[in-house]
């Protein structure tokens, strides 16, 4: 799933790429995965309303997340999805 938080096309367009790249991998590791985009505004309300959704029993993100200035008090997105999701998180490091 990719999500934008941003309406600028550049940004929309990188999302896409790393979605499209994403999904090749799985495709070659003949692992399942639904690909579909969604404007947000709370990344991890609508992460875990989307895992819901499609019944997923993993849910994978990437550690490195936006600034903004709504963290300063709710913490990373990747914290508030470990800690408010009840399907297990993967984290995982960007390069």
């Amino acid at each position: 799933m990719g999500l934008f938080t941003s309406k600028v096309e550049e940004i929309r367009h990188s999302v896409k790429q790393y979605v499209k790249q994403t999904a090749q991998y799985l495709e070659d590791e003949q692992i399942s995965y639904n690909t579909e985009f969604i404007a947000s505004d709370n990344i991890t309300k609508n992460v875990i309303e989307y895992a819901g959704k499609v019944d997923a029993n993993l849910i994978s993100i990437m550690v490195r997340q936006e600034k903004v200035a709504s963290n300063l008090w709710l913490g990373s997105y990747a914290q508030q999805m470990i800690n408010h999701s009840p399907i297990p998180v993967l984290t995982i490091h960007e390069k």
